[in-house]
């Protein structure tokens, strides 16, 4: 609403004072006429008119604010995020939050996000595992994109999520080196992951424990390592258990007389995830010592705008559950295998193809269990735990 002010160039008149009263008392209106204006509205126009009028504030922004309320109130949001550089909009509580906070996991230094403290604990945009120890959160896209977006007052830089690690095993002379590299291509973050497992013996048996108990996720999805089945009886389904990934599996893969040979490039059915694997003997001058097993992991994150829309699929890659082969479903090229990857080197020199394969058996519900007509996971194993959780 246009702000009316009385005429000063040259001082106030007596016809200017009365024009003024008159347009005041123009705006005391009932209650219930400023309702009926108001719901002509565009939602932002709705929220900025209830903070100029007391008795519009009191029915919007009051503590026991509706769903309805808090999208309109979200327009309003998204204005401020652009001219506030210091603070970013969350759609999980449906406020603003500082961008430079703790970093966002305890072993690992990263930068760029505040978990803060949220209206609601269960209602969370999630997060989606990285490396072992850490893993990466919507807050944290979307500062990072705002960065990208509005300019470099709004959020941390790519920086923030660069990282280089190297674990060591002496006890079996071995070595894992993690490196993350971030990129934004065509307004979207990539990220892109190496993992490397150095081993100097020719005791395969310690390379393969030490694969297998690696706790190792690419995506929610596919795993380095073994991984067992969570279930939740409160909600009435099953945490999708990440499968083992088919190059790294112990009946798949056996170091022994084994050549060095690139990996294919494999696809998450899921979620937007790449991968490939190269497995390379290690030489000791001209002797063959060992092995080096490089993953290398490649993420479409998304815009950081939505975590419901479907262009970065972020939902499909932090949900927890089962959700059908959700990559599949979508139309070419986001369901082609290897795009993930060919989308990363378009900030290379050389455009790689469009090449890859699905790994199989992603979409299906562990043996026992099923879906009923309400989505929900049903069956013997899932009754049995209930009973047990129960009975605690």
């Amino acid at each position: 609403m246009p702000l009316l002010l009385p005429a000063v160039a040259n001082g106030p008149c007596s016809s200017d004072l009365e024009s003024t009263r008159a347009q005041q008392y123009a705006f005391r209106l009932p209650l219930e006429l400023m309702n009926e204006i108001v719901q002509f509205l565009p939602n932002l126009s709705k929220v900025c008119f209830a903070l100029t009028c007391r008795t519009l504030y009191n029915q919007y922004f009051n503590k026991g604010i509706t769903p309805n309320c808090r999208w309109s109130k979200a327009d309003l949001f998204l204005l401020l995020e652009k001219v506030i550089p210091d603070y970013y909009f969350c759609r999980d509580c449906f406020k603003l939050h500082l961008w430079d906070q703790p970093p966002l996991c305890l072993k690992k230094s990263w930068k760029g996000d505040n978990l803060g403290l949220h209206a609601d604990d269960e209602i969370t945009a999630g997060e989606i595992p990285v490396t072992q120890d850490c893993s990466i959160t919507f807050h944290c896209l979307r500062a990072i994109m705002n960065r990208h977006f509005y300019g470099p007052l709004h959020g941390p830089p790519l920086e923030a999520v660069t990282m280089d690690t190297v674990e060591t095993f002496p006890e079996i002379n071995a070595s894992v080196t993690t490196s993350i590299r971030p990129r934004i291509v065509d307004d979207k973050l990539f990220l892109s992951t190496t993992c490397t497992i150095q081993h100097r013996e020719e005791n395969d048996e310690n390379l393969i424990t030490l694969i297998s108990e690696t706790q190792w996720l690419l995506c929610r999805h596919l795993s380095i390592g073994d991984s067992g089945y969570v279930f939740d009886g409160w909600e009435r389904h099953i945490e999708f258990s990440p499968h083992r990934i088919p190059e790294l599996k112990p009946r798949c893969w056996s170091p022994k007389n084994r050549a060095s040979q690139p990996g294919v490039v494999r696809s998450c059915s899921q979620c937007m995830t790449d991968y490939q694997v190269n497995i390379n003997r290690r030489c000791n001058g001209p002797k063959e010592e060992g092995w080096s097993i490089e993953v290398v992991t490649w993420r479409q994150l998304g815009n950081g705008r939505d975590p419901l829309d479907d262009d970065g699929l972020w939902f499909c890659m932090a949900y927890k559950g089962y959700n059908g082969d959700s990559r599949k479903r979508l139309p070419v090229p986001e369901s082609l295998p290897g795009i993930v990857r060919h989308r990363w080197s378009k900030g290379d020199g050389v455009l790689l193809d469009i090449d890859g394969k699905f790994v199989k058996g992603l979409g299906t519900l562990p043996k026992g269990l099923t879906v009923d007509r309400e989505g929900e996971v049903v069956g013997e194993k899932l009754d049995a735990w209930n009973n047990l959780q129960d009975s605690d």
